[in-house]
């Protein structure tokens, strides 16, 4: 049996700052021996430290418990607004050929900054949803160049950077209009802060594995509690 994305989340709406979000949960995977999630070639028989890639240069890291990374919850229908431009600028880097971190996300009108710390010429090549109202652009980054700065204004799921000089580059960001969202760390867990009281719908989406989403509600000074099931395809 797949039992595939499972997690555990505690919301509290207020208290202090470590009370007042939904998060320190875990987000596993687990799938049948021989079996990748990712969908790559080589196939394998435990989840110890994992790191899958794919042909499009995607990758999820697991730990020796199967907790999974790079998962984006959010929380929808919610009436927060983007902080825009104010928020603290989320920070994209080249590093060994490799988009760190590759997967991200920010809100609507925040920085997203673009480093080169590597000794090669690369190119940030944005590739948006045809339809999501977010620009494309492509700008080159030689080795010492200049950040890079890009900012989205309308949300978008897993929106597409690559590199055209390195084919095996990518990293992907989702844009919301709101604050209320977290990616998953190596250790599966995340953080969501300052969540307002109310009724919501969670999501938790990852590029392979899919979307689920749960029904929650968050009650004055009451912790609420939701689990995540993800059949692993």
């Amino acid at each position: 049996m797949v039992r595939g994305l499972s997690s555990r989340l505690l919301l509290n709406p207020h208290g202090d700052c470590e009370s007042r979000q939904i998060g320190a949960v875990r987000i596993s995977v687990e799938f049948p021996a021989g079996r990748s999630l990712i969908g790559a070639d080589a196939a394998f028989d435990n989840l110890s430290q994992v790191v899958v890639l794919a042909a499009d240069g995607s990758c999820s890291e697991t730990t020796e418990h199967g907790e999974l990374a790079d998962v984006v919850v959010s929380v929808q229908g919610i009436g927060g607004k983007s902080a825009g431009a104010s928020a603290k600028p989320a920070v994209l880097d080249q590093k060994s050929c490799l988009y760190v971190p590759q997967i991200i996300a920010v809100q609507t009108g925040q920085k997203l900054i673009v480093k080169n710390s590597d000794p090669v010429m690369h190119n940030v090549d944005v590739q948006p949803a045809n339809d999501s109202g977010n620009p494309s652009k492509n700008e080159v980054q030689v080795p010492g160049a200049a950040d890079l700065t890009f900012s989205f204004p309308k949300p978008e799921m897993f929106l597409k950077i690559k590199c055209d000089v390195h084919a095996w580059m990518f990293a992907w960001v989702s844009v919301f209009d709101h604050p209320y969202f977290a990616v998953s760390a190596k250790d599966g867990t995340f953080k969501i802060p300052n969540v307002p009281a109310g009724k919501y719908t969670l999501q938790a989406a990852h590029r392979k594995a899919g979307t689920v989403t749960r029904e929650v509600e968050v009650k004055e000074g009451e912790p609420a509690r939701v689990d995540f099931t993800l059949e692993a395809k």
